[in-house]
């Protein structure tokens, strides 16, 4: 008697990466400024997650979105730069890591 076993085997070929590049957020102080993600896209059709590593003490991120709010002490360091990073949800996982900079314009 003959088995037929069907294996599938899933490659990962490619993180996801943003559709386009971060642009540069300038805030002044005081403000209320809210910054979307642009899209991304997986070509393998993968789920992801988006994480930063870093973010500074007048910011939040939820979802796709960072909302900046910095105060007057703030401008002692006017650019701050956020890790972000996007992780398939692959058993052989992939990541891209993107950079974004936040520059305090003071009043």
């Amino acid at each position: 008697m003959t088995e037929n076993i069907i294996v599938s085997i899933y490659l990962n070929t490619e993180p996801p990466v943003f559709t386009e590049e971060l642009r540069t957020v300038y805030v002044r102080i005081n403000d209320n400024f809210t910054f979307t993600l642009p899209e991304i896209t997986d070509a393998d059709g993968d789920s992801y997650s988006v994480s930063n590593l870093y973010m500074p003490g007048f910011g939040r991120f939820s979802g796709d979105t960072f909302t900046f709010k910095p105060k007057g002490s703030d401008a002692n360091t006017p650019v701050q730069f956020i890790l972000i990073t996007v992780r398939d949800d692959n058993s052989e996982s992939l990541t891209s890591t993107y950079i974004l900079q936040v520059f305090v314009v003071p009043l």
